[in-house]
């Protein structure tokens, strides 16, 4: 899945990992879900990044 969020902004990728990993332990979920993460900023990248599997706008 995709994640785009403001809490991202200035991290690294191993914070957002972090992040993402302590969320999904409190609700039961760690290791059985993928989410590709990146802040608000880096919106467009995420968007080409995925835009030939999954078409978001057209």
């Amino acid at each position: 899945g995709l994640l785009c969020s403001p809490l991202f902004e200035g991290k690294t990728y191993g914070e957002m990992k972090d992040m993402v990993d302590q969320a999904m332990t409190e609700i039961g979920m760690k290791g059985r879900v993928y989410l590709h993460c990146e802040p608000p900023s880096r919106y467009e990248k995420m968007r080409r990044l995925v835009q030939k599997r999954w078409p978001i706008e057209k």
